[in-house]
């Protein structure tokens, strides 16, 4: 039955957009042009309409939030103002514009009968035309100066409303200017058949300004809708680079730290071109390579336990290759999250043949020789990739003054103000230090982000990293 009532609408739909094409093309002089910008910018209307509402839908309100207020402002302007008034001048102009080109008609009916007596008649109806025709021009000049709103809402939506959908937002800002061209073409023609000079020099200053306005709009919307096409070049830059590098990843049965290494800052230099100044740390998102790759990903609450090595565990992510889809759980912090994405992001690069494969907690300690190798491959790209050497001692030396950071006198007390002997008692090993120097906030009095947070991966997982490195001796 559902099915029946969508046929039905549809054709129905076929049906009003058919007749209405059909109206404009069947060399009437109603509608006429005046009603097609007005057309025209109803369809943007309606288009804009489309970018508020997906933008304002319940899973991606939280990343838009802050363009929301704005969003419903603009879409109560259509519905309660713009699209209300526009629907007025469609029929509006149809009726005014149909009433000159009657009384022309009767005009020229008068002209032809060549009688002296229809002078007054003849001058009658030229008179009811231009009046007919000079409310018509304003009726073209209200849909111009609507069409220049909604080409403003339609500039708004395609910077900050759904991008997915920036084609309905480009759609409508082509529209609303088209409109607003149309009408400028249309309000000149009227010109010519207006009698009074004071009339044409005032048409003639209301063209001006819908000119200048127009050629403002059109220069900022070429400028914007550019942006896409810089997209697509910057995706098909990335996509012939991914390509790149999957063919030169050896088999997973021959891969080395140091292809994992080189698969991992290949992949961030091909994150990184996509922009001018791209900032590097915000673009090691594990998530956005996944999309990047084909992958959805799913945040859910709880994705279940599974039988692991030591038992059974909490299982954190899944990978489902054969469909393309990672799923991950909420049930852990943020750290362990980044990690475990960063994680999958590995198998999806190196590991064939897994169609689906789940994953317990992960943040970069797990060290049990029981593991596969394949989750040691897996793990030793997802530190490359959120933590790539270069940043890592690029920051460090910022921090600290240095790339290979000696434990004496002066470092202690740059740390906490002791002497290296009571600085040393705070530790055991190695590692009990890489964890401090992963975690503290402050050196010689400065105080600063700490490097796990920066790299927003956990204080274990920064402090195998800055081992790896060799950042201090010990």
């Amino acid at each position: 039955m559902e099915d029946q009532i969508g046929d039905i609408e549809l054709n129905l739909s076929k049906l009003f957009v058919t007749g209405l094409l059909d109206k404009f093309g069947a060399g009437n002089d109603v509608p006429g042009s005046g009603s097609a910008v007005a057309f025209q910018g109803m369809l943007a209307s309606k288009l804009i309409l489309t970018i508020t509402s997906l933008t304002k839908d319940p899973k991606r309100v939280e990343k838009y939030s802050k363009f929301i207020p704005e969003l419903v402002r603009i879409e109560s302007e259509i519905n309660k103002r713009v699209f209300p008034r526009l629907e007025e001048l469609f029929y509006g102009d149809s009726e005014k514009f149909g009433e000159a080109i009657k009384a022309r008609e009767l005009r020229d009916k008068a002209r032809k009968e060549g009688r002296e007596r229809n002078l007054k008649k003849i001058r009658f109806y030229s008179k009811r035309a231009e009046e007919n025709l000079i409310i018509a021009s304003y009726f073209v000049i209200e849909i111009s100066e609507l069409s220049r709103e909604l080409a403003g809402y339609a500039q708004y939506v395609f910077q900050n409303g759904f991008k997915t959908a920036r084609g309905d937002s480009g759609a409508a800002l082509s529209k609303s200017i088209s409109a607003i061209q149309g009408s400028i073409a249309i309000l000149e023609l009227n010109i010519l058949s207006f009698e009074e000079l004071e009339i044409i020099e005032d048409y003639r200053l209301q063209a001006d300004k819908l000119k200048a306005g127009y050629q403002k709009l059109h220069s900022d919307s070429v400028e914007l809708l550019s942006t896409l096409r810089i997209e697509v070049e910057s995706k098909y830059s990335i996509k012939l680079e991914l390509k790149k590098i999957l063919e030169s990843i050896p088999d997973e049965s021959k891969l080395s730290d140091s292809n994992i290494e080189a698969t991992a800052r290949h992949f961030q230099n091909a994150l990184w071109k996509k922009h001018k100044d791209p900032d590097l740390l915000s673009e090691l998102n594990p998530l956005k390579a996944l999309e990047i790759l084909g992958y959805a990903v799913f945040s859910k609450a709880s994705l279940g336990t599974f039988s692991d090595y030591d038992g059974l565990v909490e299982t954190a992510g899944i990978i489902d290759k054969k469909n393309r889809v990672v799923q991950i759980s909420d049930r852990f912090p943020e750290q362990t999250k980044k990690f475990t994405l960063a994680h999958e992001l590995g198998h999806a690069l190196f590991h064939s043949g897994e169609i689906l494969h789940r994953d317990r907690a992960l943040d970069g300690r797990d060290l049990s020789t029981s593991r596969d190798f394949r989750e040691w491959q897996a793990d030793k790209f997802a530190a490359n990739f959120l933590m790539p050497s270069k940043p890592v001692q690029k920051i460090f030396l910022e921090l600290f003054g240095s790339n290979s950071l000696v434990i004496n006198q002066e470092t202690a007390f740059r740390f906490t103000g002791e002497s290296t002997k009571n600085f040393m008692k705070r530790f055991t090993n190695r590692r009990s230090f890489s964890r401090f120097l992963a975690c503290t906030t402050i050196y010689s009095g400065v105080s600063f982000v700490s490097l796990s947070d920066c790299f927003g991966v956990s204080k274990e997982a920064m402090a195998i990293r800055l081992e790896e490195l060799n950042l201090f001796e010990y």
